[in-house]
């Protein structure tokens, strides 16, 4: 990160093969834009308040340091007193850069503006998709965006948007190609739904009954504590030894099981989406037409997919598979 603020010369560090200016130095007589400041390491926090202190830099591996002249602005998404406050940010650099300070609405504060974005946007990606005439949200749609909160601001409704114009097979993009909006939330709620049921029950020591069933909910109001044997069971002689049937429910709930948490939510949906394309490709011998109504999914929404996924290098793999297979007697 320092090389890239500020530069390095010559042989400062393995593959440094030639002289490099920063990102000060580029910007010498303009701007710098930092974006996300609040999320540097608190070393290089350092160094950019000497910077922007004495307004000189020192390239890594450099002996004198070069003077620059640059307006610096800062962008972060984060609350940066309240991290002044908890430690995770220093004072001295938030003081050096709080000078003029400028807060900029979130997207729900401002919903006048949606229409005028989602216009801007969908006339860009019509560029870039090469159509002549862009898709316009239809009247639905677009009450459906304005009404909606947007946590993930700016960039939630680009990408909505982007998956939306994949999807409409029409000029107008409908409500049912928006999908669901707080699909994120239902996903948290089903993630933390089983939590009261993982309880142990001290009425019924040795009970047991499967996960989720009436019998665990029921045990704490048993007037009566099932009997407990003077010894365990022998090994030889388990009281179930029958293996329990998998109990019905959401198949979202079983999924959930068994995970450890911390973990990266949209790296796990989406390997788990590219698993049950490739799934479907392969019951149906990587036949596209065929896979789509599998998936619940028209021809243009899974090619969509496979391409946002990047499972062609997968396919390709299968037909070149399928040749050698072909071409051995």
């Amino acid at each position: 990160m320092e090389s890239e603020f500020f530069g390095y010369v010559r042989g400062a560090f393995t593959g440094a093969d030639a002289e490099r200016g920063g990102f000060f130095q580029a910007a010498n007589g303009g701007t710098l834009l930092l974006d996300e400041v609040a999320d540097l390491p608190l070393p290089m926090q350092v160094k950019l308040l000497r910077a922007l202190q004495e307004r000189r830099v020192r390239k890594i591996g450099a002996s004198r340091e070069d003077a620059v002249d640059v307006r610096v602005m800062c962008a972060s998404h984060k609350d940066l007193a309240a991290m002044v406050a908890a430690g995770q940010f220093r004072q001295d650099l938030y003081y050096r850069l709080n000078v003029l300070a400028l807060r900029m609405p979130t997207l729900r504060e401002r919903g006048e503006d949606i229409p005028v974005l989602a216009r801007a946007i969908l006339d860009h990606l019509a560029v870039r998709y090469g159509d002549p005439h862009p898709k316009r949200l239809s009247p639905a749609a677009l009450q459906r965006l304005v009404a909606y909160p947007f946590p993930g601001n700016v960039r939630e409704l680009e990408n909505l948007l982007e998956r939306a114009y994949a999807f409409a097979e029409s000029q107008d993009i409908e409500l049912a190609d928006l999908g669901p909006l707080d699909a994120g939330a239902g996903r948290a709620g089903l993630m933390h739904a089983p939590a009261p049921a993982m309880v142990p029950q001290p009425t019924a020591p040795y009970a047991y009954a499967p996960w989720g069933t009436a019998a665990v909910a029921a045990a704490p109001a048993a007037a009566t504590p099932a009997p407990v044997p003077a010894e365990p069971p022998p090994p030889t002689a388990p009281a179930h030894a029958e293996p329990e049937p998998e109990p019905a429910g959401d198949p979202a709930e079983r999924a959930c099981r068994g995970i450890v948490f911390p973990i990266d939510l949209p790296a796990r949906l989406e390997a788990v989406e590219r698993e049950l394309i490739l799934q479907a490709l392969a019951q149906t011998n990587f036949n596209r037409t065929a896979a789509a109504p599998l998936l619940g999914l028209n021809l243009r929404q899974l090619r969509y997919r496979i391409q946002q996924l990047g499972i062609r290098e997968a396919m390709d793999a299968a037909d070149r598979s399928a040749v050698e297979g072909e071409g051995t007697p």
